[in-house]
């Protein structure tokens, strides 16, 4: 039993979001290590690009409405630790399909 996750909810959850996401991949035709590599550095340009937007709008707001900088800089920093917990999450998954890529 560990201590963060004593019923193991958490294991659980994040088993079937894998499984979904290896479907997901069967189904799409990602069979080699390269189609692999090629969606994970779509993750990671799609982390980039959510992180830019984010600065964006801060910066935006702060100019046309400083009043409200405050209020939008902590939802851009809720949005901004919701995507790399997202792309670390979905690093992981790949790497374990490629792991089980590289097996068969």
């Amino acid at each position: 039993m560990k201590l963060d996750d004593p019923f193991g909810r958490s294991a659980d959850k994040q088993e079937r979001d894998y499984q979904n996401l290896r479907a997901a991949l069967v189904e799409a035709g990602v069979d080699s290590v390269a189609k692999v590599d090629a969606m994970r550095r779509n993750v990671h340009r799609n982390a980039a690009v959510v992180a830019a937007v984010a600065a964006a709008v801060v910066l935006a707001v702060a100019a046309l409405l400083p009043q409200f900088t405050g209020f939008v800089a902590i939802c851009a920093a809720v949005v901004g630790i919701w995507v790399a917990a997202t792309t670390l999450r979905g690093r992981a998954h790949l790497a374990r399909y490629q792991r089980e890529l590289d097996a068969s």
